[in-house]
């Protein structure tokens, strides 16, 4: 399990996006401090590449547009998803997931 502190911030930032909807710049900006939290941690590469990879794709498209989940289309939705899976990454469901959302970022 990710260390408390990590989930709290993820946490904290799904409440935002789901009350406050997604700003690219704080989003950005906090995906990259989450991301560099765990890299200290040095047990969760796939969530240090998952992270590098939204934050990226956020940055050049200036929304999370992919659609990961079948029943949503919604950026929130999706992004809320995606935010859940990281919080439980020694989950085996979750590293799958994972790892096909950094495939579908890597061709998007």
């Amino acid at each position: 399990m990710v260390e408390s502190k990590v989930i709290d911030r993820i946490e904290k930032l799904r409440k935002s996006i789901g009350k406050d909807g997604v700003s690219p710049e704080e989003l950005v900006k906090e995906l990259r401090e989450i991301r560099e939290e765990v890299k200290t941690l040095d047990k969760y590469p796939l969530v240090v590449r998952a992270l590098r990879l939204v934050y990226e794709y956020i940055e050049q498209a200036g929304t999370f547009d992919i659609q990961f989940l079948e029943d949503s289309a919604d950026p929130v939705e999706n992004l809320d998803y995606y935010l859940q899976l990281l919080e439980h990454p020694d989950n085996p469901y979750n590293q799958e997931e994972l790892l096909e959302l950094t495939e579908a970022l890597k061709e998007a």
